[in-house]
């Protein structure tokens, strides 16, 4: 079984902060509603995939596969699975954007930013 993990972007310090499931039920419980880490940040889930060099995929990570597209991980309500969208160079998001599933295999690709960092 994968381990579960969020990281939360805050957007007033611009930066992630990493919380294990079992971290976030504790942190609920121990904290009322009014608590600031329900404010400013964005969750985002761990895959629990990595990539070739090791480094864990979360949703909202950019990667590039072994041909150079560039594709965001997402998670889709619909397959209730993540998966890659490919970005239409001509006009970004679009009703064009192609998707492929996640799986272990994708481990030849490598993560090169994400949504709020941008391109490292």
């Amino acid at each position: 079984m994968r381990e579960i993990k969020f990281r939360f972007y805050d957007k007033v310090k611009e930066e992630y902060i990493f919380y294990t499931l079992d971290e976030i039920i504790t942190f609920a419980i121990t904290y009322d509603e009014d608590c600031e880490l329900w404010g400013e940040e964005v969750v985002e889930q761990y895959t629990g995939l990595k990539d070739k060099n090791g480094v864990e995929i979360y949703e909202g990570d950019y990667y590039i596969d072994e041909d150079g597209m560039k594709l965001t991980v997402k998670w889709d309500k619909y397959t209730a699975s993540f998966i890659l969208l490919q970005e239409d160079e001509l006009d970004g998001w679009s009703h064009k954007e192609q998707f492929y599933f996640m799986t272990p295999l994708n481990e030849w690709f490598e993560v090169i930013g994400n949504i709020h960092k941008g391109v490292e």
